[in-house]
């Protein structure tokens, strides 16, 4: 790295000056500062009681200068009360009935949740099946195929949800 010449110059200044200082500058002591020594004075101050926040190992002369102002008592505090938290609600069913087929004599019901579809079958070999004691997403299991409906149970408040199916008893005859 290529310094400046500048500092090359200031450099060379700042050592000169401290070489002449430390080798060439031993010169009087006479010349330094002495100490100012002073005859010692008797307290001018009069000499007082105590106030009476003065704390007890205070010399008699030293002035408390954050003397006890008698404070009043601090208030007291108040507890602060919270409402009790609500019970969780249970939000309405996530489940909407999308249709029925019937298939060697068993009946299919499609769900649609979100953007998944299961479909609702006893003893059928679907992919995305949903039976008895099954669990949707961990918060919803089916408890309950009527004809009718559907029974569901919200895991987390235990509270029971029915989805109606309307008329899809009977196989349709064309």
């Amino acid at each position: 790295m290529k310094l400046p010449r500048y500092l090359y110059v200031s450099l060379l200044l700042t050592a000169a000056a401290v070489g002449y200082t430390m080798f060439l500058g031993d010169g009087d002591v006479a010349d330094a500062p002495q100490p100012v020594v002073r005859p010692a004075r008797a307290p001018t101050l009069p000499t007082a009681p105590a106030p009476a926040g003065a704390s007890p190992t205070a010399t008699p002369n030293a002035v408390d200068l954050f003397p006890n102002q008698g404070r009043l008592e601090e208030p007291p505090v108040q507890a602060l009360v919270l409402p009790a938290p609500a019970a969780p609600s249970t939000p309405p069913l996530p489940f909407r009935f999308i249709g029925v087929w019937w298939e060697d004599g068993e009946r299919q019901l499609v769900l649609a949740v979100h953007d998944r579809i299961f479909i609702v079958c006893r003893v059928c070999g679907a992919t995305d099946k949903l039976a008895l004691g099954d669990t949707v997403a961990n918060l919803y299991r089916l408890d309950k195929i009527d004809d009718r409906q559907l029974t569901f149970t919200y895991l987390p408040t235990q509270a029971q949800q029915t989805l109606s199916l309307g008329d899809t008893v009977e196989k349709p005859g064309f």
